[in-house]
């Protein structure tokens, strides 16, 4: 499915898996984890470890898996006109507008489905800065979810095996597109499918 913008176009493909099968195959909490403990942001966001609950709880309690893989094709001129110290804003703002729409209508499909949880394609970027900062509560807790990388999923394996895409990177220029990997935990999976589909 492909959505154009003015600067990017956008292409969403989608895989589900059985929650089993997906733990046993791509889940390493530790592995993740320790690497998480090294981001600068360690510790001062709710979306992101240490967290004070049972990860494996919590996702054991789905039995389905959907992957959503949404690259974001950028277009030609944009790559060439960008310059080097443009490179880290320019990430930042079509990420987070691409975002913004994406976390919206996983929320959505919640409501849809009461006993799933959606993940989001990254840190939460509900607020500003985080209430976690000044060690108080989350202060939009219906808006804030987890990614499957804090969780402890390896989302560059997902992503190569159960999607065939490679996720690429922006370093002194743009890259060709940018990949964002949200899911979708349910215990149904007749009729998701169809909703995943219009993500």
């Amino acid at each position: 499915m492909k959505n154009k913008t003015v600067d990017y176009v956008l292409e969403t493909s989608y895989t589900i898996i059985n929650m089993e099968e997906y733990i046993n195959s791509y889940f390493d909490m530790k592995k993740f984890h320790e690497l998480c403990s090294k981001c600068d942001k360690y510790g001062t966001l709710w979306s992101c470890p240490p967290y004070n609950f049972n990860v494996g709880d919590y996702i054991n309690k789905y039995k389905y898996a959907y992957i959503i893989c949404t690259k974001i094709l950028l277009d030609d001129s944009l790559i060439r006109e960008t310059k080097k110290d443009e490179v880290i804003n320019c990430t930042y703002k079509i990420i987070n507008d691409v975002r913004k729409k994406l976390d919206k209508k996983l929320l959505k499909l919640e409501k849809r489905y009461p006993d799933s949880i959606s993940l989001f394609a990254g840190s939460c970027i509900s607020c500003n800065t985080c209430t976690r900062l000044n060690s108080s509560l989350c202060i939009k807790p219906d808006l804030m979810r987890y990614s499957l990388e804090s969780l402890g999923f390896d989302v560059a394996k997902t992503v190569s095996e159960l999607l065939k895409t490679e996720i690429k990177w922006a370093k002194d220029s743009l890259p060709e597109y940018f990949t964002l990997v949200s899911a979708f935990f349910t215990n149904k999976k007749d009729g998701c499918i169809q909703c995943v589909k219009k993500i």
